[in-house]
């Protein structure tokens, strides 16, 4: 199943709707996640899709950032060798640029992003 969250300032109400998502999902043979599924204060950050959600802002996970910055750097390898094309790697990129931008990243992708080259080897 998708993911996903509910938020609400009342902890009983939040205990309710657990109980009727775990109802209906009965319903469809379906059932919640027994770990990840949680009710707790959102002020230390909801981990949800790669993110941590608090009240008034949104952050991409450390980890998210590491990985992509690697995988850019795969991807000028493998262009630089020829192994990649362009239209591949842009697909890659705009892809997590979506993603991204749904977190409060403007200035991480601003300075970033500028900063990669793509460049094919001379003679190979």
């Amino acid at each position: 199943m998708d993911d996903f969250a509910v938020f609400h300032d009342d902890k009983d109400f939040l205990w309710f709707v657990k109980e009727e998502i775990v109802q209906h999902l009965a319903s469809l043979k379906l059932h919640l996640h027994e770990t990840k599924c949680r009710i707790f204060e959102t002020a230390y950050g909801t981990p949800f899709l790669g993110m941590a959600i608090f009240p008034y802002k949104r952050r991409l996970k450390r980890q998210n950032i590491i990985r992509f910055k690697r995988r850019l750097k795969k991807f000028q390898k493998k262009y630089a060798e020829g192994c990649m094309e362009w239209p591949h790697i842009n697909q890659s990129v705009q892809s997590w640029i979506g993603h991204a931008a749904h977190a409060d990243t403007a200035r991480l992708r601003n300075n970033l992003l500028p900063e990669v080259v793509f460049r094919r080897q001379k003679g190979g």
